[in-house]
């Protein structure tokens, strides 16, 4: 059997937490009526699966953990280049 949520298919529970993270974070041009429709979908989304909480925590700390990581290479490549510079 085949899974749908809206257009977009679900074949894992990744597919299942991407699509309930696009409705958490929402574009930034949306109405009152569209937020309060995309709040409400993630809410029950969430009462369907009391997991998900859970691993979409995981994943942002995944994901922010490779972000800082890559910022602070970055700052520390510059701080390198700017004292072998001087």
């Amino acid at each position: 059997m085949r899974h749908f949520i809206g257009h977009r298919e679900i074949v894992t529970g990744d597919d299942t937490l991407r699509f309930a993270l696009d409705l958490w974070l929402g574009p930034g041009d949306e109405t009152p009526e569209e937020r309060a429709a995309r709040l409400d979908a993630g809410r029950q989304i969430l009462a369907d699966d009391p997991d998900l909480f859970d691993r979409a925590m995981h994943l942002v700390t995944e994901v922010l953990d490779h972000v800082a990581t890559d910022v602070l290479d970055r700052a520390h490549l510059t701080a390198t280049r700017e004292v072998t510079a001087a």
